[in-house]
């Protein structure tokens, strides 16, 4: 499971409904389940599970089979990154500054022992 940061003000666009709709033009059927939504069985997703945490946040937890050919796993990489591009408002070089920005930070935070 994983948290991504969204861009500032870009929460509006995922809020509710929103996000649902992204999901179903991204990797077609998706379902409702608990607070967030589900995709299952595409590409090389086995499941996708992706929740609005307030207007901050995206949590996003994935089940992948690796036994799948590589152009499925290629074609399922670049609709997950497009995914969470449209849902964040990140790309995939921006994500990762921040979730290194955040690592250094949260390493910074460990008391000396």
């Amino acid at each position: 499971m994983r948290d991504y940061e969204l861009r500032r003000g870009h929460w509006k666009n995922i809020d509710g409904e929103k996000l649902l709709h992204l999901m179903q033009d991204v990797f077609g059927e998706t379902k409702k389940v608990g607070a967030g939504f589900q995709v299952e069985d595409w590409g090389a997703l086995t499941k996708l599970y992706c929740e609005q945490l307030g207007k901050t946040h995206l949590r996003v937890d994935t089940t992948m089979n690796p036994k799948v050919a590589n152009e499925d796993a290629q074609k399922t990489l670049r609709a997950y990154n497009d995914f969470l591009e449209l849902a964040t408002g990140y790309n995939a070089k921006e994500r990762s500054k921040r979730a290194q920005a955040e690592a250094k930070k949260g390493a910074e935070d460990v008391p000396d022992v």
